[in-house]
């Protein structure tokens, strides 16, 4: 059979161009889509190599910050200790300024006493005050805040057992006590300043 006849039986040309058209339109169409696919995979690749880069940019930030939060931690946790010894010695000293049940030696002078307890208490602020001066940019603001107020209230506890008169029983005893509390109480809410702070920084 001749291909004339061939194509006369399947409906003639217009069959052949039909059915390349057909073969031609696939074949762009597959061509078409391996375009797109190549432009959005390599889009894609783009777009993970910005979010990589992205991220060891913000590895690099959080590791920073870590390594500061961890730095500034151990740093202010180091001044709270030293700080609070300098502080115990100083509440030390002023509970001796005038103890309820005093022990004294009697060779010695009333101004005589009150110097040797005012030059113990004296040495012992003064470590306290080196200390929270020379630390104060590594202190929190309110803890920096009650050290500061805990050292008026042992100046005026000084004062006051440097002029005081101990035969004026009654002021002299209930300013003692005042200032002995005033003090037992400040303590305590820098101890609590304290560990707030710490437990905020750990929690951080």
């Amino acid at each position: 059979m001749r291909v004339v006849d061939v194509l006369a039986v399947f409906g003639g040309a217009q069959v052949v161009v039909t059915g390349l058209l057909a073969f031609a339109g696939k074949a762009w169409l597959n061509l078409a889509l391996a375009k797109q696919r190549a432009r959005v995979e390599a889009e894609l690749e783009s777009l993970r190599a910005e979010a990589s880069a992205n991220n060891l940019k913000l590895q690099h930030f959080l590791d920073r910050r870590l390594h500061v939060h961890v730095a500034q931690f151990d740093k202010e946790l180091r001044v709270y200790e030293q700080t609070w010894a300098t502080l115990i010695d100083v509440v030390k000293a002023v509970a001796q300024l005038r103890p309820v049940l005093d022990h004294f030696d009697p060779a010695q002078t009333e101004d005589e006493r009150k110097s040797a307890r005012l030059s113990r208490l004296g040495e012992a602020a003064q470590r306290y005050l080196d200390q929270v001066n020379k630390e104060r940019p590594f202190y929190a603001t309110e803890v920096y805040k009650s050290l500061q107020e805990l050292a008026k209230i042992v100046r005026v506890e000084a004062v006051e057992y440097q002029y005081g008169d101990a035969s004026k029983l009654g002021s002299y005893w209930e300013k003692a006590l005042g200032n002995a509390e005033a003090i037992r109480a400040k303590v305590d809410e820098i101890c609590e300043t304290i560990r707030g702070r710490i437990d905020g920084i750990s929690a951080a």
